[in-house]
């Protein structure tokens, strides 16, 4: 009889971690994903509805001879979400993502939230707090190297010269429009080596700080760069070791 019990009980267990598992995966890879990429596809229309809000404004003439400016599209983004700073893409990746900015206070507010501020396991793509891409020397992202390649999840592909080869910018929208940034360097690292510098005490430390970063590079990539321009950072875990991350350097060129 107590041996039926125990039966019993087992089984009730066996089958509630069962559920619990199965909630968990569905959750993860089913539930999390969908709402990432359904919250991506509400920002992307409005881009796409100011774009053409802007457009039908214009005289016939300039309308046909122009693109609406992005300032106009992201003024509508941050109607809705004033944290939205802009947006990143790189042509032929699923990186095309709205880039978010908190505060001091929390810096990594969005690293698991959405631009509505619901949890997301993919979180958003951020900037560091004390950056600016229109007047900072460094400006860094940040961004989860997610498993179906979603967020920064495909930027570990930069590891390998025939991706940087076929990849070899990326554009950031912000107010200003729209900048083409050359990658100039790519480095796999860990947490250890303090990369996410943002100020400098003088164009000789900006100077010393970019010679380090194209002396850690993965690859010799023939892009120059000088203490007189402006860089990006894009940063994501790397799996491949332990506190491991990927940082790919562009140095801005318009």
């Amino acid at each position: 009889m107590r041996r039926r019990k125990l039966r019993v009980v087992l089984t009730v267990l066996l089958c509630a971690v069962m559920v619990l598992c199965g909630g968990y995966l569905l959750e993860f890879f089913v539930i999390q994903p969908s709402l990432s990429e359904s919250d991506t596809d509400e920002l992307r229309g409005i881009l796409s509805q100011a774009g053409a809000t802007s457009q039908s404004s214009k005289a016939p003439a300039a309308s046909s001879a122009a693109e609406p400016s992005f300032s106009e599209q992201l003024a509508a983004l941050q109607a809705v979400c004033p944290d939205i700073k802009g947006w990143l893409k790189i042509e032929g990746t699923q990186i095309d993502y709205p880039v978010l900015q908190s505060s001091a206070s929390d810096p990594d507010y969005y690293l698991h939230r959405s631009y509505k501020g619901e949890y997301r396991d993919a979180g958003s793509l951020y900037l560091q707090y004390d950056c600016s891409p229109d007047e900072s020397k460094c400006s860094i992202i940040y961004g989860h190297h997610m498993r179906d390649d979603s967020m920064f999840g495909t930027l570990p592909g930069y590891d390998n010269l025939s991706y940087l080869l076929a990849h070899p910018s990326f554009a950031y929208g912000d107010e200003t429009g729209w900048h083409t940034y050359v990658i100039f360097a790519v480095l796999e690292t860990t947490t250890a080596y303090k990369f996410n510098r943002t100020t400098f005490t003088d164009s000789a430390d900006f100077a010393a700080y970019l010679k380090e970063l194209q002396s850690k590079s993965l690859f010799e990539t023939g892009v120059s760069v000088s203490e007189n321009d402006q860089i990006m950072l894009l940063a994501t875990c790397s799996y491949e070791r332990s506190n491991g991350r990927t940082i790919v350097c562009g140095v801005k060129r318009n």
